[in-house]
């Protein structure tokens, strides 16, 4: 599949749920190759960098509810959206 096009569903995902204001469950590989489960509210995409990603790219800006903090993620290193009506 093109990577163009699982950018743009997982966006479509993002800024959806967003609107809804539903805390999603998404699985994240952070800067240091740690993959979690986190529970975030989607706020803003935008193209930029971090501290922890120089090089420019999607960044997701997201409330995580269980660090109750406001935190910037990677839409690249989003490996999956955890989709809580699946079986």
């Amino acid at each position: 599949m093109n990577l163009w096009i699982i950018v743009v569903f997982v966006v479509e995902q993002l800024q959806k749920r967003s609107l809804m204001s539903k805390f999603i469950r998404v699985i994240y590989t952070n800067w240091r190759q740690e993959t979690k489960v986190r529970n975030i509210l989607p706020i803003a995409i935008y193209w930029g960098s971090t501290n922890y990603y120089p090089i420019p790219q999607w960044i997701v800006k997201a409330y995580d509810k269980d660090r109750q903090d406001y935190r910037l993620y990677s839409l690249k290193n989003i490996v999956e959206i955890v989709d809580e009506n699946e079986k």
